[in-house]
């Protein structure tokens, strides 16, 4: 579909303003106070459709619903006593699914009867994990990183969806000379989407940041990476801003302060930094996450704070056991749970 400037520029305007305006309330829990979110544990105890699940992250879309969006999960059903077996679930590398209020309608199709990916990998045999994204350019553009068999990460691809009826589009391999992660955070404001990623060297992650016009994110001509003083338009120029040891983190600001937030062992951590780039703090443990079972990958999702400030984040349990058999004894021992926090 082609679109003038003007038109293009027209239609992106009035996405962003109505994703402001559906911001900032969730009528679903509002009085949860820096505790387990019992509301949304609930709501993610499925049935059917998605339920297993692991690294979420989520797009609050400007009709006010919200895109939801995983690497690796079980899609099938469940019985009641929470358990599955194999011929109930297919395993499946990535998996979408929309949240219109209450309602959650996974977005994976489906042939002969077996799930299939949400998007498929460029090559046979390599596998992708989506990761961040944005309304952009009047659709869904979102980050993914393709991995082969040994899990190396192989090309970072952007994989575009239509909005409303968010049907897959394209996936389009991008640029990437430092194989850097982009995409697992997309920080926006009022001109730029900012754009997180990691080097990963052995156990040693770095956190890099470029940025994009706001609205432009597939334009990776415009891209620009910050080189330690300033945003360059070379790419291999891109230095460190944050080491970490976690895979999944989030950036949000509240009141005048950057903060990323990450979970390392049990423990969610902010770290906070007067700009974006940082330099960053050395961190304030916000919680521990009140689950025996192993756990990981602490994600905020900003489009559900409430009004008085309490953030809504979602942390993996992953007790998959031999050969998945805890999970087929009870599917909820891989999926997200949520806790409600101030951030402060």
């Amino acid at each position: 579909m082609i679109h003038s400037t003007t038109k293009q520029a027209s239609i992106y305007l009035l996405l962003s303003l109505a994703l402001i305006a559906c911001k900032g309330t969730d009528a679903t829990n509002p009085s949860v106070q820096n505790a387990p979110d019992e509301t949304y544990n609930a709501l993610f105890t499925f049935k059917s459709g998605l339920v297993g699940s692991s690294i979420s992250h989520s797009l609050a879309l400007p009709d006010g619903r919200t895109l939801w969006l995983y690497s690796d999960g079980f899609i099938g059903t469940a019985n009641d006593d929470r358990s599955t077996s194999v011929d109930k679930i297919t395993a499946v590398r990535n998996a979408g699914m929309i949240q219109a209020d209450k309602l959650f309608t996974t977005l994976n199709a489906t042939e002969q009867g077996k799930a299939k990916n949400l998007v498929e990998a460029t090559t046979v045999g390599d596998h992708l994990s989506l990761a961040h994204g944005a309304v952009s350019g009047g659709n869904i553009e979102v980050l993914t990183h393709e991995f082969n068999i040994t899990q190396r990460f192989l090309k970072l691809n952007l994989a575009t969806f239509s909005f409303p009826t968010l049907k897959f589009i394209s996936l389009v391999e991008l640029k990437n000379p430092i194989g850097i992660t982009y995409g697992d955070y997309i920080y926006s404001d009022n001109n730029y989407h900012y754009i997180f990623g990691r080097e990963t060297r052995g156990t040693d992650m770095k956190i890099h940041v470029a940025r994009a016009t706001l609205g432009k994110l597939g334009n990776q001509a415009l891209w620009q990476y910050y080189n330690g003083s300033e945003y360059d338009n070379d790419a291999t120029k891109s230095i460190a801003i944050f080491n970490t040891s976690a895979r999944q983190f989030s950036v949000v600001k509240i009141n005048d302060q950057f903060k990323i937030i990450l979970q390392k062992d049990k423990n969610v951590i902010a770290y906070s930094a007067p700009i974006l780039v940082g330099p960053y703090d050395t961190g304030k443990t916000l919680f521990s996450i009140p689950d025996s079972n192993p756990t990981s990958n602490a994600f905020v999702h900003t489009q559900f704070t409430t009004k008085d400030g309490q953030y809504l984040l979602s942390y993996d349990v992953q007790n998959l056991g031999t050969q998945n058999q805890n999970f087929l004894k009870n599917v909820d021992l891989f999926r997200p749970k949520f806790y409600r926090h101030n951030l402060q």
